[in-house]
């Protein structure tokens, strides 16, 4: 009895010199660059791929520009759109990304394409019960599925109505749950929609992910310093078991 508090007692010492203190989570939303600042239109975005691409045209997404002036009047749009007059909704943290710079190039072909975006962060030195993440997201025409490490965490369907639709406003999320040590995936079906599109009208595509978090950093190896309390606990029991066993 008298080892088994000791070696409680031993433990509970070491497992209080392991620090571990809040940290950011290196998660990155679209069309940032990797200190977080917004990207130049025209600009690849380094933490998102496409792992389906129906446009055929690679892997990279990239920041879009509007309707130049000649598109503006060809596709009887304002210049800028869909960027301007909440058509896009817009974002103080993040930008849209599409998988080309020109997003009213992209076609109506009459019927619904799929995108898939992949993004990914390293949790490697997080307690995972403590890692949270929320922010909000939105696609052209809707985000039909979100999964995390395979396992879908969000779906929908549709893409809205006319002064509705689904890219004029963002959905809120939070996540809590899921992760995996090490490398985490976050993948994105954005399904872009031929409703209310007339082929071969433009029918421009993209993702507007928000996204941010925190999380416990536990060190896997404590720091020098650290041993210092452990080794005086331990100390001390051993000098309390010496004394007990004299007096038995």
């Amino acid at each position: 009895m008298r080892l088994v508090l000791l070696v409680t007692f031993v433990v509970f010492a070491f497992s209080a010199s392991v620090p571990s203190y809040a940290s950011t989570i290196p998660v990155f939303g679209t069309g940032l660059d990797t200190s977080g600042q917004f990207l130049p239109n025209g600009t690849q975005d380094p933490h998102y791929t496409l792992v389906v691409n129906s446009l055929g045209n690679g892997s990279n997404t990239y920041v879009p520009g509007g309707a130049n002036t000649v598109e503006a009047t060809t596709q009887a749009v304002p210049p800028g759109w869909p960027m301007i007059n909440g058509v896009w909704v817009t974002d103080p943290s993040a930008q849209w990304i599409a998988p080309q710079t020109d997003v009213v190039a992209i076609p109506g072909v009459g019927m619904d394409t799929l995108f898939t975006y992949q993004t990914t962060f390293d949790l490697t030195g997080f307690g995972l019960s403590t890692v949270d993440l929320s922010g909000h997201w939105t696609g052209d025409n809707y985000i039909s599925q979100v999964s995390l490490n395979g396992v879908p965490i969000y779906t929908a369907s549709g893409c809205g109505s006319p002064g509705n639709y689904v890219f004029q406003s963002t959905t809120p999320f939070n996540i809590s749950s899921g992760f995996v040590p090490g490398v985490n995936t976050l993948s994105f079906n954005v399904i872009n929609s031929a409703c209310f599109n007339d082929p071969p009208r433009t029918n421009p595509t993209g993702l507007l992910v928000d996204i941010a978090g925190t999380g416990d950093l536990v060190s896997a190896v404590p720091e020098p310093g650290a041993f210092l309390p452990a080794g005086v606990g331990l100390l001390f029991a051993l000098n309390m078991y010496r004394r007990r066993r004299k007096t038995a």
